[in-house]
């Protein structure tokens, strides 16, 4: 707690700064919701806000259908994290994450990256991605095995038809020869429920209609990338990873006061929330006699407002690191070399005393960067 009130004090300083006029040089939208994350410097005393403990009951990977009525009346909150923007999964087989990706799931092909670049790109709406590797990493990738999230991936459709839809589209590529002795598997919801569907390689998703600030916070009036106006769902709405007993209060924590974000949640799960309230990051605990998944090194990718702030207190808690593999892109290790690529990286989640209580790779990357989807107007 102390920790927090001090990262609270911190803050304070950073939002005075920003308010003289240091924030106006990072372009308006930077400024009205970095200034609104940091001014309220979410104070995490080990009690969830009540506004946001109502997230917790949406069920594992968030959108059970019984249990979305406090999704439909969710407001914008405070928070530095601006957009849960891709998740990275490294496949088997490229033909078949197409034919799930883009068949089945009715998402679009980023046009811009595959004119460029081998690695899969696929829009999932008008602002979310998953990244697979290129085919010519596939006799590597196999030796390993497919990159397996560790939770469930709540992907939204405009509607409870398209929804249909595309359960009804993934039905038919089942039997496809493609498909052959792949995982993919299906349960459909009740009427206005979510299908859960297991992609060829093992991952889990949850499918169903979008609601409340979902509808607008992950619509095109707050962002569309080239590419993705045919893209059938509308986004990535909740993301959850499961988490050793006795850690969703102390990720909770380090999601509050190093990364500034908006936490809530209860008994044994942490739910961070994006500013616009369209987007959940659950971390659920594993139950008595569950065996704790192994990570297999995929990465989420956020968009944060305050982000050389965040990047600083990243800085001092010591989790800035450098992925080998992706030194191409960045490798940030300062300030300065943060804002020259626009981006950083962490991967451990330190508990109390400094241990590493979790690791899942985190990109973290300023509004400015080049490929941020979200509208600067």
């Amino acid at each position: 707690r102390e920790g927090a009130e001090a990262w609270v004090e911190e803050g304070s300083r950073r939002t005075r700064a920003w308010r003289r006029g240091a924030c106006m040089r990072r372009g308006p939208l930077v400024t009205a919701l970095a200034v609104t994350a940091v001014s309220t410097c979410l104070r995490f005393s080990g009690a969830f806000p009540t506004s946001l403990t109502a997230l917790g009951a949406r069920g594992f990977g968030g959108g059970l259908p019984a249990q979305r009525a406090s999704a439909e009346s969710q407001a914008a909150v405070m928070s530095s994290l601006l957009l849960v923007e891709h998740l990275n999964l490294n496949v088997e087989c490229t033909e078949k994450a197409k034919a799930f990706y883009l068949e089945g799931l009715g998402c679009q092909i980023d046009e811009l990256r595959a004119s460029k670049f081998n690695a899969m790109h696929v829009n999932v709406g008008g602002m979310c991605q998953f990244h697979t590797a290129g085919p010519e990493n596939e006799p590597a990738i196999k030796e390993e095995g497919s990159q397996i999230w560790r939770g469930a991936i709540s992907i939204v459709y405009p509607t409870q038809e398209a929804c249909d839809t595309a359960v009804q589209r993934l039905e038919r590529i089942k039997g496809t020869e493609v498909m052959a002795q792949s995982k993919l598997a299906l349960r459909p919801a009740a009427q206005g429920g979510a299908s859960l569907v297991t992609c060829p390689f093992g991952n889990s998703f949850l499918l169903r209609q979008a609601v409340g600030a979902e509808l607008h916070g992950l619509g095109p009036s707050v962002g569309q990338r080239a590419s993705s106006d045919k893209s059938a769902p509308l986004g990535v709405a909740s993301i959850s990873l499961t988490c050793p007993a006795g850690t969703a209060k102390h990720i909770a924590t380090f999601y509050s006061s190093v990364l500034g974000m908006a936490v809530g949640g209860e008994d044994r799960r942490a739910v961070v929330s994006s500013a616009s309230g369209a987007q959940t990051i659950q971390y659920v605990e594993v139950g008595a006699g569950e065996e704790l998944p192994k990570y297999t090194g995929d990465h989420l990718c956020v968009y944060v407002s305050d982000y050389e702030a965040v990047f600083e207190r990243c800085l001092a808690a010591g989790v800035v690191w450098v992925n080998p593999r992706f030194t191409h892109l960045d490798k940030s290790e300062t300030l300065e070399e943060a804002w020259h690529y626009k981006q950083f990286r962490f991967k451990d989640i330190p508990g109390p005393d400094g241990t590493v209580i979790y690791t899942q790779e985190h990109e973290v990357r300023t509004i400015e960067h080049p490929s941020c989807p979200i509208n600067k107007q």
